[in-house]
């Protein structure tokens, strides 16, 4: 999921609504058992939002061009 940048959007809960809609989607409509989240270290809204959704951090790895954060939660 990738959220517009623009700052007129952000702490409106756009983002846990798809988040939530999302996470629902593939448990119910795909099966999916697990999701990950690439997320950047610095992204601290992301990071929490993860986190409030059962997210925990596995590991970072270097992706697209740059260090990440992977989080996982199993659904």
């Amino acid at each position: 999921m990738r959220l517009p940048y623009s700052p007129i959007l952000w702490r409106k809960g756009f983002g846990r609504e798809a988040c939530k809609a999302m996470l629902e989607y593939g448990k119910y409509t795909l099966e999916l058992h697990e999701v990950i989240s690439i997320i950047d270290p610095l992204n601290r809204a992301s990071i929490q939002l993860a986190k409030k959704n059962q997210f925990h951090k596995v590991k970072s790895a270097f992706i697209f061009n740059k260090n990440h954060d992977i989080y996982q939660s199993f659904l």
